[in-house]
C-alpha cells in the first residue's frame, strides 16, 4: 500500500504566520504588565492591598503572556505537523493540533470552489472519521457556526495541489470527482 503525504504550501504557511503579527501586541502588553507587577512587588513600598493588587495584576499579565506565546508558537507546529496523506485505502487530513479527517475513497463526494474569494478548491466527503472543531462558513448551505468538524478538506492549502501532483493522485484514486469539474 503506497501512501503519499502532502505538506502545507508556502502560501498556507505564510497565512499561518500572520497570527504572530496579530498576537505580537498582546505578547508585548503581557510582558509589560508582568514587568510592572514584578517591579512593583520588589519595591516593597506597598501596603497589603497594594501587594495583593500587584500580585493579581502580575498573574493576569502572566496569563496574557502565556496565551500569547502559545498562539505565537502555533504556526510553527502547523507548518511542521499538518499534512494530507493519500493512500490506496483512503485520505487522511491532519491540521495540527486538533483537526483531523479520515475517509475512504467511497466517502469522497465532490471537489468544489469555495464561495470565499481568498480560498480555493475544497474536497467534501459524504462521511468520514472527523475530530476537532472549527468555524464553518458555507454560504451555499446557509451555515455560519462553530460545530463539530465537517468532512471538508481545503485542497488549496497543499503544495501538491499547486504543483498538480495531488490532482493526479485524486484522479487515480477517485476519478468520479472529475466528471463534472471544469479545469
Amino acid at each position: 500500500m503506497m501512501m503519499k503525504r502532502y505538506r502545507l504550501s508556502w502560501k498556507a504557511i505564510a497565512g499561518e504566520f500572520l497570527v504572530i503579527i496579530l498576537v505580537l501586541p498582546f505578547l508585548l502588553s503581557g510582558l509589560g504588565v508582568v514587568s510592572y507587577a514584578w517591579n512593583s512587588l520588589l519595591s516593597g513600598e506597598k501596603s497589603t492591598l497594594g501587594f495583593i493588587t500587584s500580585f493579581v495584576i502580575g498573574l493576569l499579565g502572566l496569563l496574557l503572556l502565556s496565551a500569547s506565546l502559545i498562539l505565537c508558537l502555533l504556526p510553527f507546529g502547523r507548518a511542521l505537523f499538518s499534512y494530507l496523506a493519500v493512500s490506496d485505502s483512503g485520505i487522511d487530513y491532519r491540521y495540527w493540533p486538533f483537526h483531523r479527517i479520515r475517509g475512504t475513497w467511497q466517502d469522497v463526494d465532490e471537489i468544489y470552489k469555495s464561495p470565499l474569494s481568498f480560498q480555493g478548491e475544497m474536497l467534501r466527503l459524504k462521511r468520514a472519521d472527523a475530530s476537532g472543531y472549527h468555524i464553518n462558513i458555507d454560504f451555499r448551505r446557509g451555515n455560519l457556526e462553530a460545530n463539530k468538524t465537517l468532512p471538508v478538506i481545503p485542497l488549496y492549502f497543499f503544495s501538491g495541489w499547486v504543483k498538480r501532483e495531488l490532482l493526479v493522485d485524486l484522479k487515480n484514486h477517485a476519478p468520479n470527482l472529475f466528471v463534472n469539474l471544469a479545469e
